[in-house]
């Protein structure tokens, strides 16, 4: 806190005595209109921020017309997406995953306390259809999201209410989108209706998807129970309002409620299991925004009731006949509050952010078995202890500036932040595993210089810490998690990450360009190692495994993107990541870290046709690849997801052309993997599609 508070003074004093030229504005908009709200949670423009940035907005989501929200992200620079089954996908940025990453829709936090270690599906519970928006943010965000904000934030916004204060009887609109796929047969349809008088404004939609079993490309053809279906619904109220010409703001009430049904995972299948997975999630949040002269503040209440049913088979020498089946339940109701505001000090040059949040989680599992009637009856052994609790808490104040700003659009800028937060949690005994009580306070701080050029460059330096606090699945979970037997451990510290990062960006004449080289020591990593239970290394088959934090490791990467206008309606573009992590094994020097991506990019080649009047179009040819990984990790190894020797390297060649008429109807059309290539993401344990044909339409009212 010391450095805070002297970094903060140390920044009043020079912003004080600098003169006041150029101040800069307390929103800073792209010409283009767009901004970004991730990097520091208040609008700006993207090439002027100083942290590694991604938008993916309404017009990109409905041209690339994405399956799912984790398949909206294939192209994203930086973000590569691992997918145990078909129902899954989990953003793996900057060599970190599942609940090393923040997910957040429309500003709330989805990640709870029983997010599994390592890829998780729980992203796609976000209807891609129901976007408005994609904001990713590569590097920790810890200073203002708190945990599990180390590799990175996806944060999402959904759809809003139409905003009819400029028409004085009303307005009313909605949007129907359809979506056809010829891999999986697979088939959406999504609708929704907004309407309002003045200030006042509500929505309502819904989406429904059904897919069946994926044909692979190449001679994998038809992968069997990688089918299933989805249900999703979203509703909002808002309000706007001004009291005068200088107070106004909104208060807003929202829920969203998705379903994932019968998602099937088959990587097991040749150790004689076969596990099925629902998961249902009820998201409730209500916002009170208020903008005063000098000041923005927001507050906001949530609650998450999320649940999860995993229904586990097991199979017979031949794979096919079902000898047994396990269910299990677990559900997760979640109880938050944020609040966030920020202060424009020293005419506007001085801007001061600062708030906090608790959120607090509420835990049940039952474990269940099929008796010989065919009913299920309950029995021990549940994941986690029926009754645990979690809650984490934090405050945070983060300070940034312009100490110097000269008429000819040169900007030197400083910030710092820092981040007060804790941890707990409570576990009741289950069977001969004793009861469990723990807390834990940490702290993590962030700190840039930034040169700026107009709109036109910008150069950073940041270093930026992030952390994870372990929570209950790790904690205290104890049984079958799917390949292997978990023991818990209640002991377990908070993961830590040190980033430095240097990036660039350059926007001049046609040509757009951003470069960044980062490097993150982990310390305290938590990780699987060989364990015993009762005496013994292996449980019904499984090998035993603890969590425990094992020390330090250490990733660096390089992530490339550029974009140049050709002209006559010609451009192209492209972006490259790669990431290499390896980990601090006492008498193994050099042992690789789990999961850690290849070499991978995209390259695309656009012609957006120049047709008269309304009607707009494009066409589009674009290559996604990924080069082969075999640094593997030694629990890589015995990954069964991943080939022995390592992932191949992939390629695939796709094209897409979309029209628009009067900028309300939409129709694309999309062929994807033209070579019928047999690949996979390194990790995955489904393969991608072959051939695929994709239709979309959509009309916006």
């Amino acid at each position: 806190m010391g450095r805070f508070l002297t970094l903060t003074a140390m920044l009043l004093v020079l912003f004080a005595a600098s003169p006041a030229r150029g101040a800069a504005p307390e929103d800073e908009e792209a010409a283009g209109g767009k901004t970004i709200v991730v990097a520091k949670s208040v609008p700006e423009d993207p090439i002027r921020s100083d942290r590694a940035v991604t938008l993916l907005d309404a017009k990109t989501l409905t041209e690339g017309a994405p399956r799912t929200t984790p398949e909206a992200l294939w192209e994203t620079p930086g973000v590569f997406v691992q997918a145990t089954n078909r129902g899954g996908g989990s953003p793996i940025i900057r060599g970190l995953v599942g609940p090393q990453v923040l997910l957040m829709v429309d500003g709330v936090r989805l990640n709870n306390s029983v997010f599994r270690p390592g890829p998780v599906q729980y992203l796609h519970l976000v209807d891609a259809f129901s976007l408005d928006r994609i904001e990713v943010l590569r590097g920790p965000g810890s200073v203002l999201y708190g945990s599990d904000a180390m590799g990175g934030v996806v944060s999402m916004h959904l759809a809003d209410p139409v905003d009819c204060r400029g028409d004085s009887g009303g307005c009313a609109g909605g949007a129907l989108r359809g979506r056809y796929s010829s891999a999986d047969e697979g088939g959406a349809v999504h609708g929704r209706v907004s309407g309002g008088v003045g200030g006042f404004g509500a929505m309502a939609g819904g989406t429904f998807q059904a897919f069946g079993d994926l044909y692979g490309g190449g001679n994998v053809g038809r992968q069997s129970f990688t089918g299933y279906k989805t249900y999703s619904a979203l509703a909002k109220v808002v309000h706007r309002f001004s009291l005068g010409s200088k107070v106004g703001g909104t208060v807003a009430a929202n829920w969203m409620f998705s379903r994932i049904e019968d998602a099937g995972r088959t990587d097991t299948v040749a150790t004689g299991s076969l596990r099925f997975t629902d998961n249902d999630l009820h998201l409730g949040w209500a916002r009170l925004t208020l903008r005063m002269p000098t000041t923005r503040a927001e507050i906001t209440f949530s609650y998450q009731d999320f649940r999860e049913t995993m229904r586990d088979q097991a199979l017979a020498a031949d794979r096919i006949t079902v000898t047994g089946l396990v269910r299990d339940r677990v559900t997760d109701r979640t109880l938050g509050t944020d609040l966030r505001l920020t202060t424009r000090l020293v005419d506007d040059r001085l801007r001061l952010q600062y708030g906090g949040m608790y959120y607090h989680d509420w835990v049940d599992a039952a474990r269940a078995k099929v008796v010989e009637s065919g009913a299920y009856q309950a029995t021990g052994g549940a994941l986690y202890p029926d009754g645990s609790t979690f809650h984490t808490y934090g405050a945070y104040a983060r300070v940034e500036g312009d100490a110097i700003s000269t008429p000819s659009g040169h900007v030197l800028r400083l910030s710092g932040g820092y981040r007060l937060h804790g941890m707990g949690g409570t576990a009741p005994a289950i069977g001969i595993v004793p009861p469990a009580d723990w807390e834990a306070l940490g702290h993590v701080g962030q700190a840039g210089i930034q040169w700026l050029w107009r709109d036109r460059a910008t150069v950073a330096v940041t270093w930026s810490e992030g952390f994870r606090a372990p929570n209950l699945q790790e904690a205290v979970m104890f049984g079958d998690s799917g390949r292997y037997w978990n023991v818990p451990n209640p002991d377990l510290s908070a993961e830590r990450s040190d980033t430095v990062e240097i990036l660039g960006r350059i926007q001049v004449w046609r040509l757009r360009f951003a470069a960044s080289c980062w490097t993150t020591f982990l310390t305290d990593l938590i990780d699987r190692v060989p364990g015993t239970w009762e005496g013994q290394p292996t449980v019904e088959g499984k090998d035993v495994l603890v969590k425990v934090n094992v020390g330090k490791a250490f990733l660096w990467g390089v992530e490339v993107d550029g974009a140049v206008d050709i002209g006559w309606g010609l451009s192209a573009g492209g972006n490259l990541s790669y990431t290499r992590g390896q980990q601090e094994v006492k008498d193994k020097p050099g042992v690789p870290m789990s999961r850690i991506p290849p070499l991978f990019g995209t390259a695309r080649v656009r012609w957006d046709v120049p047709w008269p009047g309304t009607v707009g179009g494009f066409v589009e040819a674009y290559v996604r690849a990924a080069a082969r990984q075999d640094r593997l990790s030694p629990l890589d190894l015995k990954d069964s997801r991943i080939p022995a020797g390592g992932s191949p390297s992939w390629t695939t060649l796709n094209l897409r052309a979309g029209v628009t008429v009067a900028q309300r109807v939409h129709l694309g059309l999309a062929l994807e993997n033209l070579t019928n290539a047999t690949y996979k993401h390194h990790g995955s344990g489904v393969w991608m599609p072959g051939f695929n044909a994709v239709l979309s339409a959509g009309v916006d009212m």
